[in-house]
């Protein structure tokens, strides 16, 4: 059995993992890697068992890098609030916790009342470049839309959305154990900026609640548990950023792709497009939008 060379921070395994994750399903379907520390998984029915026993497999270091920060990365996040806990990092009780109270800000009401938004972006983003037969679908559509739709959800004005796309890059970026020094530096000054931006906004909706989901975030009670704290709102606020539009563009981007390689596919979707559902889950399927 050869030695799997597993390395998913390198360019060319990220661009194309699926050889790897091939030969792994036919030589070493549960292998560990030295590189990184860990156990890697690769069959569907073992990844299942993993994800519904957090007893035995904890969530609480699943975004977690091992990384040195040098002093002065350390003396800058020393200006914002601390790494915490929550959605995706932690395992019930506490993720219970999390989830029914970030649930409060994503009701079925609150999602319904944005579809109608959501369209009408996507329509305008379209009729900005129909003209030209041609489009960057990524820069044009795929990541506008998302960004958008989520800096409305938090409220951030759309002056600031270079500086909100900004915050989202850099998050991602952190999670990367290969960040040279000047480039760590970069994104911890930005996870201290985008902390302050918005511990300022909540405390605006303290003062002057409004009906969007930030004011939801901050009254958000459920009996007997303690409410969030800022840095929680804070963790919790960065975890919708990321999550929320980085996803969104790779689906769109990945979905398109797929589809024009099978244009039937494409063709019976136009033609009937209460398809489109299906294809989104095939498409989430076939290509993970997070790697």
């Amino acid at each position: 059995m050869t030695k799997l060379e597993y390395n998913p921070l390198n360019p060319a395994q990220l661009a194309d993992p699926y050889p790897l994750f091939a030969e792994a399903h036919r030589e070493s379907p549960v292998f560990f890697s030295e590189r990184f520390n860990l156990w890697v998984v690769t069959r569907y029915e073992d990844i299942w068992t993993a994800l519904r026993d957090p007893a035995t497999f904890s969530s609480s270091v699943s975004t977690t890098v091992e990384t040195s920060l040098s002093p002065e990365v350390e003396k800058i996040l020393e200006e914002g609030w601390g790494e915490v806990s929550t959605l995706v990092t932690s395992d019930p009780p506490a993720h219970t916790r999390f989830r029914g109270l970030i649930n409060k800000a994503f009701t079925p009401r609150r999602v319904a009342e944005r579809e109608g938004r959501i369209r009408e972006l996507a329509e305008s983003l379209v009729d900005g470049f129909e003209a030209d037969g041609h489009v960057d679908l990524v820069w044009q559509f795929a990541y506008p839309l998302p960004m958008t739709v989520i800096a409305e959800i938090l409220g951030v004005p759309k002056r600031d959305m270079d500086r909100f796309k900004g915050w989202s890059d850099d998050l991602v970026a952190r999670l990367s154990a290969e960040l040279p020094p000047d480039r760590q530096i970069e994104c911890a000054r930005s996870l201290v900026d985008f902390q302050h931006y918005f511990s300022a906004r909540l405390d605006e909706r303290a003062s002057d609640p409004r009906d969007d989901m930030l004011t939801d975030l901050l009254n958000a009670r459920i009996q007997g548990e303690e409410p969030l704290t800022r840095g929680e709102q804070l963790s919790m606020l960065q975890q919708l950023l990321v999550a929320g539009n980085e996803t969104t563009t790779n689906l769109i981007a990945n979905m398109v792709v797929l589809l024009l390689d099978r244009r039937p596919s494409w063709e019976a979707i136009c033609a009937r497009p209460e398809l489109a559902t299906s294809a989104v889950e095939e498409a989430l399927r076939m290509e993970s939008p997070v790697q």
